[in-house]
């Protein structure tokens, strides 16, 4: 995900899952810490679902939760597509990946920051009062 953005953009955000050990679970889900201001677009993740690339996919509370019904094999690369959507500095809780029912096997990841620069009138030109528009 790029570090900044103008509000209304479109953001990336790049996802990657490597497999790191071997576990006996057969589950595994990637909690993914979502900064405030940007709002994940949900298409990309329903293709994803159709592709079987994803089980099932939840967004919610600054976070975009991924599941696979099945172990992780191979290295997974994709990308999401979000709308940078309020102005401001943010900074996303840790993300995470686990076995689903292997407590204590987590592995986290630094948080993503973006700060989302407020575009208020840049497009827009202004005209002092009593001064007639340019023709």
């Amino acid at each position: 995900m790029a570090r900044e953005a103008d509000q209304g953009s479109p953001v990336d955000l790049r996802i990657s899952v490597e497999p790191k050990r071997r576990t006996s679970s057969s589950q595994v889900v990637a909690r993914l810490g979502i900064p405030a201001g940007i709002e994940v677009q949900t298409q990309d993740l329903e293709e994803l679902v159709k592709q079987g690339e994803v089980s099932y996919f939840e967004i919610g509370n600054g976070r975009l939760d991924l599941y696979w019904s099945r172990r992780i094999e191979r290295p997974l690369h994709f990308t999401v597509a979000a709308l940078a959507r309020v102005a401001g500095r943010f900074t996303a809780p840790p993300s995470f990946i686990y076995p689903y029912y292997e407590s204590g096997r987590e592995f986290v990841a630094r948080p993503l920051s973006i700060r989302i620069h407020n575009n208020f009138g840049q497009k827009t030109e202004l005209i002092p009062p009593g001064v007639g528009r340019k023709k």
